[in-house]
């Protein structure tokens, strides 16, 4: 965790973080928001909520390692060798 002093959260923040505990309003958490989010969800003791905003704010891969959607073929093995 950060080593910041404490600052309330905004009235709207706390709305937010509100409506996340009831499982709605994720389109409102933004890059701007989400560490305040999660600063809110580890204070409170709310883990679910926290690990999800920290998946949130994760970077996102860049499709280098994405798994190929191509059906699986057999591949070269014993019986494509030619004797």
């Amino acid at each position: 965790m950060r080593n910041q002093p404490f600052t309330e959260p905004s009235d709207e923040l706390k709305e937010i973080y509100r409506q996340l505990k009831l499982g709605v309003a994720h389109e409102r958490v933004n890059d701007e928001n989400v560490e305040t989010l999660i600063d809110m969800a580890a204070r409170n003791g709310d883990t679910e909520l926290e690990t999800l905003l920290r998946e949130w704010a994760a970077p996102c891969d860049d499709g280098d390692d994405t798994p190929s959607v191509i059906a699986p073929t057999p591949g070269f093995n014993k019986t494509n060798v030619k004797h």
